[in-house]
């Protein structure tokens, strides 16, 4: 028996998609003149966030949200709206608008920035 087996282990994760699916559409539900979009930085908070994405996705989400293009870039695929909570790097910018990231403008600086990349 190696140290990865994982009988080993002393925890565990279980992610109930059924039940994360249940919790989204009740939120939907509640916020019936909103669009809702679903939190998926850092992995999905640790649970993975492909199957997390797609079952947001198949529950009706408005988009996803991350907190960086390297985190949005990997959920192109979904063909969803995608916010970046953070900041973006000048590099990686280009990228950001032109796959229709939704970026925060915090200042005037910074919205300068991003309508100069958009035109």
């Amino acid at each position: 028996m190696t140290m990865t087996d994982s009988s080993m282990c002393r925890t565990r994760m279980e992610v109930d998609l059924d039940s994360l699916r249940k919790n989204f559409l009740t939120v939907k539900e509640k916020m019936k003149n909103c669009s809702v979009m679903g939190v998926v930085k850092a992995n999905a908070y640790g649970l993975g966030v492909h199957p997390v994405a797609q079952t947001l996705k198949d529950a009706g989400a408005a988009g996803l949200c991350v907190a960086t293009w390297q985190e949005a870039s990997e959920l192109l695929k979904y063909d969803l709206p995608i916010q970046i909570l953070g900041a973006v790097f000048d590099f990686e910018l280009p990228h950001a608008v032109a796959n229709n990231a939704i970026l925060g403008i915090t200042d005037l600086e910074t919205a300068e920035r991003f309508s100069a990349e958009a035109v």
